[in-house]
Formats: structure tokens, C-alpha cells, sequence
């Protein structure tokens, strides 16, 4: 995006962003299909979503900072995907208080779309912590440990004794407790 066209959309020229818009549909369109499909039993308007990734594409576009690590692109991206989430989010949260007075309200499980969006959500910001607070070798530890192997297996593996892997994997932890569950 061009700095006179960022203006234009910031001063709200709608012109400006119906053509970024344009730009943008494939992405709109991507991300809205996948979050229909992912909200399973739920009842999900895709005109309603279209009108949420749109919203999201606007707001992306008028507080996106130019940067060299992020594109607009994938700040768009971020932004419609999370957007997606909390839509369906606030539609779960709806049936679940329409089912509130049914007595099997409690005894309920988690729908597809529910655990989708959990572990969506929880997997990309464990794969930050993992990508940006751990180091080399903790990262390396980390993802033999996930592979269900054995300190000893890891450290023959890294070159490094069992009692080193030992501490390293408390440190992946308490890192990841610290950053994952904040207080």
C-alpha cells in the first residue's frame, strides 16, 4: 500500500479502500469460508462474516504501522482471523445462554467450532513463545520433548548430558507458564 493511498483510507475515502477492498476479497473470502466451516454447529450468517472481515480489513488498514518485518497483508490477515474467532465466539456464548435453562446446559461438551477456535488460539501463541522466547538450544530441547523422547534420548541427540536437558526443559516450561498463563 502506497503512502497516499494509506492517507486516503485513514481520511476515510471510500473509494481508497473499496479498491483495497478488491485486493483484498480473495483473503475476505478464504478466511470467512474457513470460519463457516470451523463454527460447525452453529448457525453462522456468511454475509454476517463477510461484513465482520470487512470491518476488520478497515480497521487493519487505518491502524496498520508500514514496517519491514510486517506486511499489510499479514496484519489483514491477523486481523480478520481474530475477528472470525471472536464472532464465533460471541455466537457460542449466545447458545449457551439460550441453552442456559435446559438441564443439560452443564453436562454440554465443547461443539467442534469451540475446540477449533481453543486450540487455534492456543497453538499460535504457543508457537510464539516457542519462535521468539525460547533459545536455540531450548527450542531444540522442546521439540524433541514434545516427541515423547527421553532426557537421555534428547541429550544424545543435542550432544548435551541428561541433567542439562533436565534444565532446560524446567526452563521451557516456566517460561511458558510464565508467558502462556500470565497472572
Amino acid at each position: 500500500m502506497s503512502k497516499k493511498e494509506y492517507d486516503q483510507i485513514n481520511i476515510g475515502d471510500e473509494v481508497a479502500f473499496k479498491e483495497l477492498l478488491q485486493k483484498f476479497e480473495p483473503l475476505i473470502s478464504s478466511e470467512v469460508s474457513l470460519a463457516v466451516k470451523s463454527a460447525g454447529n452453529l448457525e453462522i450468517d456468511a454475509d454476517d462474516m463477510r461484513s465482520e472481515a470487512m470491518l476488520a480489513l478497515y480497521r487493519a488498514a487505518i491502524s496498520y504501522v508500514p514496517s519491514d518485518k510486517v506486511t499489510l497483508g499479514l496484519y489483514a490477515k491477523i486481523c480478520i482471523r481474530n475477528r472470525m474467532i471472536s464472532y464465533i465466539r460471541k455466537q457460542v456464548t449466545a447458545q449457551k445462554r439460550k441453552n442456559k435453562n435446559t438441564e443439560h446446559a452443564l453436562e454440554a461438551p465443547r461443539d467442534e467450532a469451540e475446540e477449533y477456535l481453543l486450540a487455534l488460539e492456543s497453538s499460535e501463541k504457543l508457537r510464539r513463545i516457542v519462535d521468539n522466547d525460547l533459545t536455540d538450544y531450548e527450542r531444540s530441547v522442546f521439540r524433541l520433548y514434545i516427541q515423547k523422547k527421553s532426557y537421555t534420548e534428547i541429550g544424545e541427540a543435542l550432544g548435551r548430558d541428561a541433567k542439562s536437558v533436565g534444565n532446560a526443559v524446567y526452563r521451557v516450561k516456566r517460561k511458558i507458564k510464565k508467558l502462556y498463563m500470565p497472572e
